[in-house]
């Protein structure tokens, strides 16, 4: 993932001007329940279900002139076993985030510092998960974790710095 970011103010600087955290953005899954271990009991199935289900050849996902011919090969090399992660090795690798709202809360910040994103495109709801989990998800995001992390990257907070730049 921070090569992505990487390449992006690298690319900025080309143009002559350095990106600020809110021209980034991180699109992320996210599930909050009361402990970590009944976060992840409950989000597992909707996870493994939603890649069964949303699977599909890499050229369906990039048909043929949506990026050049490199890069295509790169995003192969990269994706083509994704929907074969288990959940614990997308939460390992920064893709996902499960967990009570203290443990999502400190990996937000985490993954934050690492990015220096400005903009967080929460996905709070994945594959067949019933609209009762998606809404406590949703409640406990907004109760217990976004009135925290909405101050990062702000430096008008104490003890806040300007996303990693």
């Amino acid at each position: 993932m921070e090569r992505a970011f990487d390449r992006f103010r690298e690319a900025a600087l080309k143009f002559g001007y350095e990106a600020q955290p809110e021209q980034l953005g991180f699109s992320h899954s996210i599930y909050v329940a009361e402990t970590d271990e009944k976060a992840w009991e409950e989000y597992e199935a909707h996870y493994r279900r939603f890649n069964q289900l949303f699977w599909m050849p890499n050229h369906m996902k990039f048909p043929p002139g949506y990026v050049s011919e490199k890069a295509m090969q790169a995003i192969v090399s990269k994706i083509s076993t994704s929907h074969e992660k288990t959940l614990q090795e997308a939460f390992e690798a920064g893709l996902v985030t499960v967990g009570s709202p203290e443990t999502v809360r400190q990996r937000l910040e985490e993954l934050h510092k690492r990015l220096g994103f400005g903009i967080l495109n929460a996905h709070l709801h994945k594959g067949n998960m019933p609209h009762w989990k998606a809404m406590k998800n949703l409640d406990l995001f907004g109760r217990k974790v976004l009135p925290h992390i909405q101050k990062l990257g702000n430096p008008n907070e104490p003890g806040q710095t300007n996303g990693g730049s």
